[in-house]
Protein backbone atom coordinates (compact mmCIF):
# COMPACT_ATOMS: atom_id res chain seq x y z
CA UNK A 1 0.00 0.00 0.00
CA UNK A 2 1.15 3.49 -1.10
CA UNK A 3 0.25 6.28 1.64
CA UNK A 4 0.85 9.60 0.65
CA UNK A 5 1.54 12.10 3.81
CA UNK A 6 1.48 15.68 4.16
CA UNK A 7 3.74 16.82 7.02
CA UNK A 8 3.19 20.40 8.48
CA UNK A 9 5.81 21.81 10.56
CA UNK A 10 8.46 24.33 10.71
CA UNK A 11 10.91 22.90 12.88
CA UNK A 12 13.87 20.92 11.32
CA UNK A 13 14.95 18.81 13.27
CA UNK A 14 11.83 17.36 14.58
CA UNK A 15 11.11 17.09 10.60
CA UNK A 16 14.08 14.58 10.60
CA UNK A 17 13.08 12.95 13.63
CA UNK A 18 9.16 12.78 12.55
CA UNK A 19 10.33 11.45 8.85
CA UNK A 20 12.63 8.96 10.62
CA UNK A 21 10.43 7.47 12.72
CA UNK A 22 7.89 7.12 9.81
CA UNK A 23 10.00 5.45 7.88
CA UNK A 24 10.88 2.89 10.34
CA UNK A 25 7.04 2.49 10.76
CA UNK A 26 6.72 2.15 6.65
CA UNK A 27 9.13 -0.75 7.03
CA UNK A 28 7.10 -2.23 9.53
CA UNK A 29 4.28 -2.16 8.21
CA UNK A 30 5.09 -3.18 4.85
CA UNK A 31 3.48 0.38 3.00
CA UNK A 32 5.32 2.66 1.01
CA UNK A 33 5.38 6.30 2.27
CA UNK A 34 5.62 9.47 0.44
CA UNK A 35 6.05 13.05 2.42
CA UNK A 36 5.30 16.33 1.47
CA UNK A 37 6.84 19.05 4.10
CA UNK A 38 5.89 22.48 4.46
CA UNK A 39 6.31 25.05 7.02
CA UNK A 40 3.51 27.34 7.37
CA UNK A 41 -0.41 27.57 6.83
CA UNK A 42 -0.16 29.00 3.36
CA UNK A 43 2.25 26.53 2.11
CA UNK A 44 -0.22 23.26 3.18
CA UNK A 45 -3.44 25.34 2.26
CA UNK A 46 -1.66 25.50 -0.99
CA UNK A 47 -0.65 21.64 -1.43
CA UNK A 48 -4.50 20.93 -0.12
CA UNK A 49 -6.10 22.56 -2.74
CA UNK A 50 -3.88 20.59 -5.31
CA UNK A 51 -3.51 16.74 -3.92
CA UNK A 52 -5.07 14.17 -2.01
CA UNK A 53 -3.44 12.73 0.88
CA UNK A 54 -3.99 9.68 2.70
CA UNK A 55 -2.86 11.27 5.97
CA UNK A 56 -1.76 14.85 7.25
CA UNK A 57 0.37 15.53 10.36
CA UNK A 58 0.24 18.61 11.63
CA UNK A 59 1.98 20.96 14.45
CA UNK A 60 -0.66 22.60 16.23
CA UNK A 61 1.85 25.79 16.62
CA UNK A 62 2.99 26.75 13.34
CA UNK A 63 3.40 29.92 11.47
CA UNK A 64 0.72 31.58 9.30
CA UNK A 65 3.18 32.34 6.08
CA UNK A 66 6.66 31.58 6.08
CA UNK A 67 9.18 33.13 7.80
CA UNK A 68 6.56 34.28 10.74
CA UNK A 69 6.56 33.35 14.32
CA UNK A 70 4.78 30.33 15.01
CA UNK A 71 1.36 30.53 16.09
CA UNK A 72 0.21 28.78 18.83
CA UNK A 73 -3.35 27.76 17.84
CA UNK A 74 -1.98 27.73 13.65
CA UNK A 75 -2.56 24.30 12.87
CA UNK A 76 -6.21 24.36 14.51
CA UNK A 77 -6.88 27.32 12.07
CA UNK A 78 -5.54 24.77 8.91
CA UNK A 79 -7.83 22.02 10.63
CA UNK A 80 -10.69 25.14 10.65
CA UNK A 81 -10.67 25.58 7.08
CA UNK A 82 -10.14 21.97 6.28
CA UNK A 83 -13.77 21.67 7.97
CA UNK A 84 -15.50 24.72 6.66
CA UNK A 85 -13.87 25.34 2.67
CA UNK A 86 -14.82 23.46 -0.24
CA UNK A 87 -11.81 24.54 -1.60
CA UNK A 88 -9.32 22.50 0.23
CA UNK A 89 -9.31 18.76 -0.23
CA UNK A 90 -9.77 16.96 3.18
CA UNK A 91 -7.33 14.24 3.90
CA UNK A 92 -8.90 10.65 5.18
CA UNK A 93 -6.90 11.20 8.22
CA UNK A 94 -5.49 13.90 10.69
CA UNK A 95 -2.61 13.93 13.15
CA UNK A 96 -2.02 16.54 15.39
CA UNK A 97 1.44 16.63 16.94
CA UNK A 98 2.63 18.88 19.77
CA UNK A 99 5.15 19.52 22.50
CA UNK A 100 3.12 21.60 24.28
CA UNK A 101 -0.40 19.81 24.85
CA UNK A 102 -1.33 21.76 27.79
CA UNK A 103 -1.64 25.14 26.17
CA UNK A 104 -4.38 24.20 23.53
CA UNK A 105 -7.36 26.38 24.32
CA UNK A 106 -10.06 24.71 25.31
CA UNK A 107 -12.69 26.54 22.77
CA UNK A 108 -10.87 24.37 20.30
CA UNK A 109 -11.47 20.50 21.98
CA UNK A 110 -14.73 20.24 20.01
CA UNK A 111 -12.67 20.60 16.37
CA UNK A 112 -9.88 18.21 18.66
CA UNK A 113 -11.83 15.24 19.25
CA UNK A 114 -14.05 15.36 16.13
CA UNK A 115 -10.49 15.50 13.65
CA UNK A 116 -7.22 14.90 15.43
CA UNK A 117 -5.69 11.61 16.86
CA UNK A 118 -3.46 13.90 19.16
CA UNK A 119 0.77 13.09 18.96
CA UNK A 120 2.73 14.64 22.57
CA UNK A 121 6.28 15.35 21.09
CA UNK A 122 9.30 15.21 23.31
CA UNK A 123 12.83 15.29 22.06
CA UNK A 124 13.60 13.78 25.37
CA UNK A 125 11.21 10.51 24.95
CA UNK A 126 10.31 7.45 22.25
CA UNK A 127 7.09 7.39 23.36
CA UNK A 128 5.46 10.09 20.51
CA UNK A 129 6.66 7.76 18.32
CA UNK A 130 5.01 4.73 19.56
CA UNK A 131 1.99 6.73 19.40
CA UNK A 132 2.61 7.55 16.01
CA UNK A 133 3.68 4.13 15.34
CA UNK A 134 -0.05 2.74 16.96
CA UNK A 135 -1.92 5.35 14.87
CA UNK A 136 -0.25 4.76 11.74
CA UNK A 137 -1.43 1.23 12.32
CA UNK A 138 -4.60 1.68 13.08
CA UNK A 139 -4.92 4.13 9.58
CA UNK A 140 -3.14 0.98 7.44
CA UNK A 141 -5.77 -1.51 8.67
CA UNK A 142 -8.84 1.00 8.06
CA UNK A 143 -7.51 1.80 4.22
CA UNK A 144 -6.67 -1.43 3.57
CA UNK A 145 -10.64 -2.40 4.15
CA UNK A 146 -12.13 0.58 2.53
CA UNK A 147 -9.81 -0.22 -0.72
CA UNK A 148 -10.86 -3.66 -0.52
CA UNK A 149 -14.76 -2.73 -0.33
CA UNK A 150 -14.13 -0.09 -2.99
CA UNK A 151 -12.63 -2.59 -5.43
CA UNK A 152 -15.16 -4.98 -5.08
CA UNK A 153 -17.67 -2.40 -5.39
CA UNK A 154 -16.53 0.41 -7.61
CA UNK A 155 -16.89 0.08 -11.38
CA UNK A 156 -15.06 3.89 -12.06
CA UNK A 157 -11.70 4.09 -13.40
CA UNK A 158 -9.62 7.08 -13.65
CA UNK A 159 -8.31 6.62 -17.39
CA UNK A 160 -9.95 4.08 -19.87
CA UNK A 161 -7.80 3.61 -22.67
CA UNK A 162 -9.69 2.27 -26.26
CA UNK A 163 -7.85 0.58 -29.42
CA UNK A 164 -9.36 0.31 -33.29
CA UNK A 165 -7.00 -3.34 -33.17
CA UNK A 166 -6.19 -5.81 -30.74
CA UNK A 167 -2.92 -6.73 -32.42
CA UNK A 168 -0.78 -4.47 -32.33
CA UNK A 169 -2.45 -1.86 -30.68
CA UNK A 170 -3.82 -3.19 -27.54
CA UNK A 171 -1.37 -5.37 -26.85
CA UNK A 172 1.44 -3.09 -27.03
CA UNK A 173 -1.18 -1.00 -24.03
CA UNK A 174 -1.24 -4.61 -22.40
CA UNK A 175 2.99 -4.93 -22.47
CA UNK A 176 2.77 -2.02 -20.34
CA UNK A 177 4.62 -2.13 -17.30
CA UNK A 178 1.38 -2.91 -15.46
CA UNK A 179 -0.11 -5.68 -13.81
CA UNK A 180 -2.89 -6.24 -16.44
CA UNK A 181 -6.07 -8.84 -15.74
CA UNK A 182 -9.68 -9.21 -17.91
CA UNK A 183 -12.54 -8.60 -16.08
CA UNK A 184 -13.79 -12.27 -15.59
CA UNK A 185 -17.56 -11.74 -14.82
CA UNK A 186 -18.19 -10.43 -18.10
CA UNK A 187 -19.86 -12.46 -20.86
CA UNK A 188 -19.64 -10.76 -23.84
CA UNK A 189 -17.70 -10.57 -27.13
CA UNK A 190 -15.26 -7.86 -26.15
CA UNK A 191 -12.36 -8.54 -23.08
CA UNK A 192 -11.81 -5.65 -20.92
CA UNK A 193 -8.48 -5.49 -19.22
CA UNK A 194 -7.71 -3.93 -15.28
CA UNK A 195 -5.01 -2.56 -13.98
CA UNK A 196 -3.73 0.67 -12.19
CA UNK A 197 -0.98 3.50 -12.06
CA UNK A 198 0.65 5.01 -9.40
CA UNK A 199 1.16 8.87 -9.91
CA UNK A 200 1.77 11.49 -7.30
CA UNK A 201 -1.58 11.91 -6.53
CA UNK A 202 -2.22 8.24 -5.46
CA UNK A 203 -3.12 4.72 -7.05
CA UNK A 204 -5.51 5.12 -9.36
CA UNK A 205 -7.69 2.58 -11.31
CA UNK A 206 -6.95 2.22 -15.59
CA UNK A 207 -8.88 -0.22 -18.02
CA UNK A 208 -8.52 -0.83 -21.22
CA UNK A 209 -10.07 -2.49 -24.08
CA UNK A 210 -10.44 -2.69 -28.11
CA UNK A 211 -13.12 -2.08 -30.46
CA UNK A 212 -13.46 -6.02 -32.46
CA UNK A 213 -13.14 -3.86 -36.07
CA UNK A 214 -11.69 -0.75 -37.04
CA UNK A 215 -13.30 2.79 -37.66
CA UNK A 216 -15.93 5.18 -36.53
CA UNK A 217 -19.02 3.29 -35.89
CA UNK A 218 -17.02 0.39 -33.90
CA UNK A 219 -14.90 2.92 -31.95
CA UNK A 220 -17.99 4.74 -30.64
CA UNK A 221 -19.90 2.12 -29.85
CA UNK A 222 -16.96 0.84 -27.39
CA UNK A 223 -16.38 4.17 -25.88
CA UNK A 224 -20.39 4.91 -25.37
CA UNK A 225 -19.98 1.77 -23.78
CA UNK A 226 -16.71 2.37 -21.66
CA UNK A 227 -17.78 5.78 -20.72
CA UNK A 228 -21.22 4.52 -19.43
CA UNK A 229 -19.20 1.66 -17.38
CA UNK A 230 -16.59 2.81 -15.74
CA UNK A 231 -17.05 6.71 -15.62
CA UNK A 232 -13.55 7.06 -16.67
CA UNK A 233 -11.82 11.19 -15.69
CA UNK A 234 -10.26 10.40 -19.26
CA UNK A 235 -10.46 7.97 -21.86
CA UNK A 236 -7.73 8.07 -24.17
CA UNK A 237 -7.20 6.13 -27.78
CA UNK A 238 -3.46 5.01 -28.71
CA UNK A 239 -2.26 3.12 -32.03
CA UNK A 240 -1.31 4.07 -35.66
CA UNK A 241 -2.00 6.65 -38.12
CA UNK A 242 -0.98 8.12 -41.49
CA UNK A 243 1.10 10.96 -41.30
CA UNK A 244 1.58 14.13 -43.34
CA UNK A 245 4.80 13.21 -45.04
CA UNK A 246 6.30 16.90 -44.87
CA UNK A 247 5.29 17.07 -41.24
CA UNK A 248 5.71 13.91 -39.35
CA UNK A 249 8.55 11.39 -39.51
CA UNK A 250 7.58 7.03 -39.21
CA UNK A 251 6.79 6.56 -35.33
CA UNK A 252 6.44 10.15 -34.32
CA UNK A 253 3.55 10.60 -32.05
CA UNK A 254 1.04 12.69 -32.95
CA UNK A 255 -1.13 14.34 -29.64
CA UNK A 256 -4.21 15.66 -31.84
CA UNK A 257 -5.26 18.88 -30.58
CA UNK A 258 -8.66 19.41 -32.68
CA UNK A 259 -10.00 16.35 -34.62
CA UNK A 260 -11.46 16.74 -37.82
CA UNK A 261 -14.40 14.49 -39.50
CA UNK A 262 -13.28 14.97 -43.24
CA UNK A 263 -15.82 13.00 -44.62
CA UNK A 264 -18.42 14.86 -43.57
CA UNK A 265 -20.14 17.01 -46.90
CA UNK A 266 -22.19 17.05 -49.89
CA UNK A 267 -22.36 15.24 -53.04
CA UNK A 268 -23.26 17.56 -56.05
CA UNK A 269 -23.29 17.49 -59.27
CA UNK A 270 -21.24 20.52 -61.20
CA UNK A 271 -21.16 20.28 -65.16
CA UNK A 272 -21.44 16.82 -65.85
CA UNK A 273 -18.82 16.13 -62.87
CA UNK A 274 -19.76 14.63 -59.16
CA UNK A 275 -18.10 16.89 -56.69
CA UNK A 276 -17.84 16.73 -53.22
CA UNK A 277 -18.25 19.80 -51.08
CA UNK A 278 -16.53 19.05 -47.94
CA UNK A 279 -18.54 20.34 -43.99
CA UNK A 280 -15.59 19.50 -41.63
CA UNK A 281 -16.88 18.58 -38.10
CA UNK A 282 -14.20 19.47 -35.60
CA UNK A 283 -13.79 19.13 -31.35
CA UNK A 284 -11.14 20.60 -29.91
CA UNK A 285 -9.42 18.57 -27.49
CA UNK A 286 -8.19 19.69 -23.52
CA UNK A 287 -5.60 22.06 -23.17
CA UNK A 288 -4.53 21.03 -19.92
CA UNK A 289 -3.64 17.79 -21.16
CA UNK A 290 -1.92 19.54 -24.32
CA UNK A 291 -0.49 21.57 -21.75
CA UNK A 292 0.90 18.37 -19.48
CA UNK A 293 2.06 17.11 -22.57
CA UNK A 294 4.02 19.74 -23.81
CA UNK A 295 5.93 19.33 -20.22
CA UNK A 296 6.00 15.30 -20.82
CA UNK A 297 7.66 16.20 -24.58
CA UNK A 298 10.14 18.89 -23.01
CA UNK A 299 11.43 16.29 -20.25
CA UNK A 300 14.91 15.59 -20.80
CA UNK A 301 15.45 12.08 -21.81
CA UNK A 302 11.82 10.82 -21.81
CA UNK A 303 11.61 10.47 -25.53
CA UNK A 304 14.79 9.24 -26.36
CA UNK A 305 14.50 6.45 -22.99
CA UNK A 306 11.05 5.60 -24.97
CA UNK A 307 12.90 4.95 -28.36
CA UNK A 308 15.55 3.25 -27.04
CA UNK A 309 13.78 0.68 -25.02
CA UNK A 310 11.55 -0.28 -27.64
CA UNK A 311 13.43 -3.72 -29.19
CA UNK A 312 11.63 -4.67 -32.10
CA UNK A 313 12.66 -2.64 -36.28
CA UNK A 314 12.33 1.23 -35.59
CA UNK A 315 13.30 4.19 -37.62
CA UNK A 316 16.76 5.75 -37.67
CA UNK A 317 15.51 9.11 -36.30
CA UNK A 318 14.79 10.49 -33.10
CA UNK A 319 10.95 10.43 -31.43
CA UNK A 320 8.82 13.19 -31.45
CA UNK A 321 6.01 13.85 -29.92
CA UNK A 322 4.09 16.62 -32.30
CA UNK A 323 1.05 18.68 -31.58
CA UNK A 324 -1.95 19.67 -34.26
CA UNK A 325 -4.99 18.09 -35.67
CA UNK A 326 -5.77 14.90 -36.62
CA UNK A 327 -8.73 13.86 -39.90
CA UNK A 328 -10.60 11.04 -39.51
CA UNK A 329 -12.83 9.22 -42.14
CA UNK A 330 -14.23 5.94 -42.89
CA UNK A 331 -11.78 4.65 -45.52
CA UNK A 332 -7.78 3.48 -45.50
CA UNK A 333 -6.08 6.39 -47.11
CA UNK A 334 -3.17 4.91 -49.39
CA UNK A 335 -3.42 7.59 -52.01
CA UNK A 336 -0.81 10.49 -51.70
CA UNK A 337 -2.53 12.88 -53.81
CA UNK A 338 -5.96 12.03 -52.03
CA UNK A 339 -3.82 12.82 -48.53
CA UNK A 340 -2.17 15.88 -50.11
CA UNK A 341 -5.85 16.89 -50.95
CA UNK A 342 -6.23 16.81 -47.05
CA UNK A 343 -3.97 19.73 -46.38
CA UNK A 344 -6.46 22.22 -48.59
CA UNK A 345 -8.75 21.44 -45.85
CA UNK A 346 -6.20 22.65 -42.85
CA UNK A 347 -2.61 23.74 -43.52
CA UNK A 348 -1.11 22.08 -40.40
CA UNK A 349 -2.69 18.95 -40.70
CA UNK A 350 -0.62 15.82 -38.89
CA UNK A 351 -2.35 12.75 -39.18
CA UNK A 352 -4.85 10.66 -40.43
CA UNK A 353 -7.02 8.00 -38.76
CA UNK A 354 -10.01 6.22 -38.87
CA UNK A 355 -11.44 6.27 -35.33
CA UNK A 356 -10.03 9.60 -33.50
CA UNK A 357 -12.88 11.85 -34.11
CA UNK A 358 -15.24 9.41 -32.56
CA UNK A 359 -13.42 8.83 -29.21
CA UNK A 360 -14.27 12.68 -28.76
CA UNK A 361 -17.70 12.51 -29.83
CA UNK A 362 -18.57 9.99 -27.14
CA UNK A 363 -17.12 12.27 -24.68
CA UNK A 364 -18.88 15.28 -25.79
CA UNK A 365 -22.33 14.02 -26.37
CA UNK A 366 -21.79 11.96 -22.93
CA UNK A 367 -25.33 11.76 -21.18
CA UNK A 368 -24.12 12.64 -18.32
CA UNK A 369 -22.45 16.05 -19.14
CA UNK A 370 -20.76 16.50 -15.34
CA UNK A 371 -19.63 12.78 -15.93
CA UNK A 372 -18.04 13.29 -19.50
CA UNK A 373 -14.45 11.94 -19.77
CA UNK A 374 -11.34 14.71 -21.26
CA UNK A 375 -10.30 12.45 -24.22
CA UNK A 376 -6.55 11.95 -24.99
CA UNK A 377 -5.94 10.99 -28.51
CA UNK A 378 -1.78 9.87 -29.21
CA UNK A 379 -1.46 8.02 -32.24
CA UNK A 380 1.69 7.56 -33.90
CA UNK A 381 3.04 7.38 -37.51
CA UNK A 382 3.56 4.07 -39.19
CA UNK A 383 2.91 5.32 -42.33
CA UNK A 384 2.53 8.04 -44.83
CA UNK A 385 -1.01 7.29 -46.32
CA UNK A 386 0.25 6.70 -49.57
CA UNK A 387 0.99 3.78 -51.81
CA UNK A 388 4.27 3.08 -50.26
CA UNK A 389 1.91 1.63 -46.59
CA UNK A 390 3.28 -0.93 -45.18
CA UNK A 391 3.65 -2.88 -41.46
CA UNK A 392 7.09 -2.20 -41.12
CA UNK A 393 6.58 0.39 -38.65
CA UNK A 394 2.86 -0.75 -37.19
CA UNK A 395 4.59 -2.45 -33.80
CA UNK A 396 6.70 0.61 -32.92
CA UNK A 397 4.25 3.03 -33.75
CA UNK A 398 1.68 1.60 -31.69
CA UNK A 399 4.71 1.09 -28.59
CA UNK A 400 5.20 4.78 -28.72
CA UNK A 401 2.04 6.03 -28.44
CA UNK A 402 0.81 3.53 -26.09
CA UNK A 403 3.84 4.36 -23.82
CA UNK A 404 3.64 8.31 -24.47
CA UNK A 405 0.77 7.82 -22.42
CA UNK A 406 1.53 5.67 -19.94
CA UNK A 407 4.26 8.21 -19.07
CA UNK A 408 1.74 11.10 -18.79
CA UNK A 409 -0.36 9.00 -16.39
CA UNK A 410 2.54 8.39 -14.15
CA UNK A 411 2.73 12.12 -13.83
CA UNK A 412 -0.60 13.54 -14.27
CA UNK A 413 -3.20 11.20 -13.78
Amino acid sequence: MKLRILLVDDNAEKIGLIENSISLISRDLAVQCVIDTVQDIVSAKRRLHDCDYDIAIIDIQVPRRVGQVPDKTGGLVLLQELEESDLLRKPAYILGITAYINEIPESHAGLLDRYFSLVSFSRESTSWSQQLHKAFGDIVKSLTQQRRGENSQSTEAALAIVCALGSPELRSVLDLPIDWSILDERADCIDVHEGAIESPSGRHRVVAAAALEPGMAASAALCARVIAEFRPRYLAMTGIAGGMKAATKLGDVIAADVVWDYTSGKIVQKRRRQEFLPEPRTIDLDATVKGQLRRLAETPGVLARIREEFKGPKPDHDLELIFGPMFTGSAVIANSKFAATLGDMHRKIKGVDMEAYSVACATKYCARSASAPIPIILKSVSDFADADKNDDFQSYASYTSATVLYEWAKRFL
